[in-house]
């Protein structure tokens, strides 16, 4: 009999705390210290919001009440934070003359309106840094292949001081360009807004990259030629990216700091990228 009576002893001095559904609204009743606490939660969308609360002893009592109205602003957050950075994109590239401009590179003849670049998000890493999970930041890894193209049956070639420069075919060509491979790693802050049901992100961070695989070719006569297999490509690139996205398509941007070749033996160009992601 005293050991059927300890545990229901101790059952009664613990505080009870009580949750129940009415009406899709959440109630929860807790006695702490001989008080007693009752709370009324409205579902409002994916969050319950508070709507009353009571304390009750026996000194006094205390009522508080919870207005929600349309007129009045109210956070929203998210469930949690996803990166808004595309898992491909594809867009016009082009050489310019230099860090944080859009001229031409000098001396490229280069054909924008057929010179592009594709790429996918091959990797990423998120983390939230707000309690509503609308700021965060990304580590994303892509690969991506470009072509910049030239006009004017310019070609470019390498001699054998490995020196590389433009040279004008005498013959007509179909198409020339060059073109590589780039792995790069970003490193992004990303803030988001809810409009409606979408999402609008807007990140941006700065961008190291790897270049490989650079080759030089034309196509004349029907047939393809690789004039170089070496066109001096410098092995790493700093630059910087931004990022728009609202729902699922994305304006992306990204420009590189250094120069594509080695300008010791070839012509100046800065590469920027201005695509659509998805």
């Amino acid at each position: 009999m005293l050991f059927a009576m300890v545990p229901a002893a101790m059952m009664a001095a613990e505080p009870q705390d009580t949750t129940f559904m009415v009406n899709d609204k959440k109630v929860t009743v807790e006695e702490i210290d001989g008080k007693v606490k009752v709370e009324v939660f409205d579902s409002l969308g994916n969050a319950l919001q508070k709507t009353f609360e009571g304390h009750y002893s026996a000194e006094q009592d205390e009522e508080r009440v919870f207005v929600n109205s349309p007129f009045l602003p109210r956070k929203r957050g998210f469930t949690g934070f996803s990166s808004r950075h595309p898992a491909f994109w594809l867009g016009y590239c082009f050489p310019t003359n230099g860090a944080f401009t859009m001229g031409k590179a000098d001396g490229m003849h280069q054909l924008n309106s057929k010179s592009w670049e594709w790429g996918l998000n091959i990797a990423s890493f998120e983390n939230s840094l707000s309690r509503l999970n609308d700021l965060g930041w990304n580590l994303n890894m892509g690969i991506s292949n470009t072509h910049l193209h030239f006009q004017d049956d310019y070609f470019l070639m390498r001699d054998g001081q490995g020196d590389v420069f433009m040279e004008q075919s005498s013959e007509r060509l179909s198409k020339s360009y060059i073109s590589y491979w780039t792995l790069s790693m970003s490193a992004t802050i990303e803030k988001q807004w809810r409009i409606g049901d979408w999402r609008l992100a807007v990140s941006i961070g700065p961008l190291v990259g790897y270049n490989f695989g650079g080759h030089s070719r034309f196509k004349s006569g029907g047939h393809k030629h690789t004039v170089a297999n070496d066109i001096n490509l410098n092995a790493l690139s700093l630059g910087y990216e931004a990022n728009v996205r609202f729902g699922g398509l994305s304006l992306y941007l990204r420009q590189w700091l250094t120069p594509l070749l080695d300008k010791r033996h070839s012509p100046t160009c800065y590469p920027i990228t201005l695509a659509l992601g998805f």
